[in-house]
């Protein structure tokens, strides 16, 4: 759920009734936004005026060894044999723990990390990824290219959506669609 006025308003309601003494917020934002700025400090001042208890986490950028330690897991290889993978994936996502997962799964997609059958082990061509990756060379690219791999009725679908605003029913989406049928 994106946060707005509304959103904030039912939180510091939330916070604020005495009869829910058990209530757990957990909330998630990237840094220099709007929510960090504006929407956060508003609620952090309701919760500590209860006295209830306010914690910030922060996840911050992965290093290099994080990163082949996941990348090291999700393949089921040791750590030495996936360096040269992990290179040239933080490379291209300098550590962001988003960029770094949907990147793999773009890479596993476009098939270019493919799942050997004949040795049981997940294989790669550094050079290739290197080569034929231009755009994924940011998040935006790596979320156009999961909507260009979807169906065309589905991204129509996507494109009307879109203007509908933060949150839609899928009833809200099938008069415009033109009483095409729309998947559950």
């Amino acid at each position: 759920q994106w946060a707005d006025q509304n959103s904030l308003g039912l939180l510091q309601s939330l916070c604020k009734n005495p009869e829910l003494s058990n209530i757990l917020l957990v909330m998630a934002n990237r840094p220099d936004t709007h929510l960090d700025k504006n929407i956060f400090p508003a609620l952090k001042e309701t919760v500590e005026s209860t006295r209830r208890k306010w914690q910030k986490l922060s996840v911050d950028e992965l290093d290099i060894r994080s990163c082949n330690i996941i990348v090291s897991k999700l393949t089921e290889l040791r750590e030495e044999k996936t360096w040269d993978l992990t290179q040239v994936c933080y490379t291209k996502t300098q550590g962001n723990p988003f960029f770094f997962l949907k990147f793999l799964e773009s890479l596993q997609r476009r098939e270019l990390l493919v799942y050997n059958m004949e040795t049981f082990q997940f294989s790669w061509d550094v050079e290739a990824i290197k080569n034929e990756t231009d755009l994924a060379d940011n998040v935006a690219g790596i979320v156009l290219e999961g909507i260009q791999a979807l169906d065309f009725h589905t991204q129509q679908c996507l494109r009307i959506a879109s203007r509908l605003g933060f949150s839609f029913d899928r009833k809200d989406v099938a008069p415009i669609m033109g009483g095409l049928k729309i998947k559950e």
